[in-house]
């Protein structure tokens, strides 16, 4: 969508060690892609790599944002 021109929003729960690297890959960075971008999207995004714990936080914070942006 990116490289279509569509404006897109995207939240994910990612280790702070991969942020540069996520950064770095959207801006058309070139090297080693960070772990999340090898399995999202991909044939490796499957059931068994979701963190229940980490996304039961994530559930919650869009849950709020989308509370507090309804009440503006």
């Amino acid at each position: 969508m990116i490289s279509a021109g569509i404006e897109t929003l995207g939240i994910a729960l990612i280790d702070v060690s991969e942020i540069d690297g996520v950064l770095k890959a959207i801006a058309g960075g070139r090297g080693q892609l960070p772990k999340i971008l090898t399995v999202i999207h991909t044939k490796n995004d499957t059931i068994d790599k979701v963190r229940e714990a980490e996304m039961e936080k994530g559930v919650a914070l869009v849950e709020r944002i989308i509370r507090r942006v309804s009440l503006s």
